[in-house]
């Protein structure tokens, strides 16, 4: 009797329950799109340090272009951006 890998039983007993184009198979991590790094970067600049929230939240609402990028790559996406670039100021 041949013994089914563990992973095909896995993989068998999910497509029962999950539909399998939904899983992530590719990688978790996106790069930015250097056009939207920049947008953030000119909105941000004259900050010398990350914004509280509502500040950034101010910032965004009051830019039509930076509302759509929000709504594109979510809040907190759009806000680890943000403190990864303030980061890299220092």
């Amino acid at each position: 009797m041949s013994e089914v890998p563990k992973e095909a039983k896995v993989s068998s007993w999910l497509d029962d329950f999950d539909d399998p184009s939904s899983r992530s198979t590719g990688p978790k991590w996106t790069e930015w799109d250097p056009e939207d790094t920049k947008l953030l970067k000119e909105a941000f600049r004259d900050f010398s340090e990350l914004p509280a929230t509502t500040d950034i939240r101010k910032t965004i609402n009051n830019d039509r272009r930076l509302k759509d990028l929000m709504e594109q790559e979510g809040w907190a996406r759009l806000y680890n951006k943000l403190k990864n670039l303030f980061r890299k100021k220092k």
